[in-house]
């Protein structure tokens, strides 16, 4: 998989990193793993979902604090997560701090896009 990440300074990012370090790492490892399409994979993963759970590898070193990082990131609603037979799928639901760059879908939008009723010629 390739693909870039916009990584945001400002304060927000700043908070995150300095109260917070695991919660930051492991939300590095979620963007960098998350998915920027909606090509068909084995995992069965959506855009903005990530396979999680290798914490190691994310810098964290045990696993209590990987599970308080976890809920401080759901705290403040930057990814959910969910539990599955095979691991935990994270799913980024904001770019406050990270955008993956996800490539747009040809999904047809059907949203009123005014609150205003049309008028009549």
């Amino acid at each position: 998989m390739s693909g870039y990440i916009k990584y945001k300074r400002g304060y927000q990012t700043d908070e995150l990193q300095r109260k917070y370090p695991n919660a930051f790492l492991l939300l590095a490892q979620i963007a960098r793993r998350a998915r920027r399409t909606n090509e068909p994979n084995a995992e069965g993963l959506s855009i903005g979902e990530a396979e999680i759970g290798d914490y190691k590898l994310a810098g964290i070193k045990k696993e209590q604090p990987y599970r308080t990082a976890k809920k401080i990131l759901e705290r403040l609603g930057l990814v959910t997560f969910r539990g599955t037979n095979k691991g935990t799928i994270a799913k980024l639901i904001s770019t406050d701090i990270y955008d993956i760059n996800a490539e747009p879908t040809n999904e047809q939008v059907n949203e009123q896009t005014t609150d205003n009723e049309r008028t009549d010629v």
